[in-house]
């Protein structure tokens, strides 16, 4: 009767590792020049008409990129 708390545990664990990894195609942005109202390569508009804030100074981010 005990191990069957440690197995719930064991299963919920390790069935919730697996959601919080997120793979991204192109993170950092590469091959691409970065143009005002352009969408990156391996990226796609939330909607029609719109387009990701990539160019420094969006929204006074001004922090240097991680990668790229």
């Amino acid at each position: 009767m005990r191990r069957l708390p440690l197995l719930a545990l064991a299963l919920l664990l390790g069935s919730v590792s697996g959601i919080a990894q997120i793979p991204f195609q192109n993170p950092s942005f590469e091959g691409d020049e970065p143009q005002d109202a352009t969408v990156p390569a391996g990226w796609f508009p939330c909607e029609e008409g719109t387009t990701p804030d990539i160019l420094p100074g969006v929204w006074g981010v001004h922090t240097e990129p991680a990668e790229g």
